[in-house]
């Protein structure tokens, strides 16, 4: 009895760290359901051009996971973040100094967990999720930029199969269902689908 109340002690905790909702039984069926009236489906990932500049698109929120649960998943695989969490002004500023995580579809963070186990040894920096100052990154988009300077990270990637020509990028690899490019004047490898 004993084990099983510490067992059920556990669970709660392990719940409440990464999803408070899920204890009050809040699923986020309503934004799932919501974003199918809008898409004729669920979300899926953006694709489009890398690069700076201004802010392009609409930066309200979908239902992908909170800034604060994605960080502590992404933390718990040793997957660091440079720059603190965005606040609500600096989700309406063109090139904020911060990264928001909020809203990045599942099948991001799942690649960056999957790119973590097939790069032994690396050290994964997030640099740009879904705050503006991306023409292609934002809410519900699967696109992220990683730091590049790792040795045996960018080791791993430059491994992959050769990828798509692209005049923003000094170099380009398809892994893991994502294209990686070496974007062209910049530190770090754009990952997008």
């Amino acid at each position: 009895v004993t084990l099983g109340l510490l067992g059920v002690l556990s669970l709660f905790v392990i719940l409440y760290t990464f999803n408070k909702d899920l204890l009050s039984g809040n699923v986020g069926l309503d934004g799932l359901r919501a974003a199918a009236g809008k898409s004729g489906g669920f979300v899926s990932g953006g694709g489009g051009n890398a690069g700076g500049g201004g802010a392009t698109g609409d930066f309200s929120p979908t239902t992908n996971g909170s800034e604060q649960a994605n960080r502590s998943a992404l933390s718990a695989q040793g997957i660091t973040v440079n720059k603190p969490a965005c606040t609500t002004a600096q989700m309406q500023e063109k090139t904020p100094s911060c990264s928001n995580l909020a809203d990045l579809p599942q099948s991001v963070l799942s690649m960056l967990v999957q790119l973590k186990d097939s790069c032994p040894g690396s050290v994964l920096v997030v640099t740009g999720g879904t705050e503006p100052g991306h023409k292609s990154h934002g809410p519900g988009k699967a696109a992220v930029d990683l730091r590049i300077g790792d040795t045996k990270l960018d080791t791993c990637i430059n491994k992959f199969p050769s990828g798509p020509s692209l005049g923003y990028c000094t170099a380009t690899r398809s892994g893991l269902g994502f294209i990686f490019c070496n974007e062209t004047g910049t530190n770090h490898w754009h990952v997008f689908k």
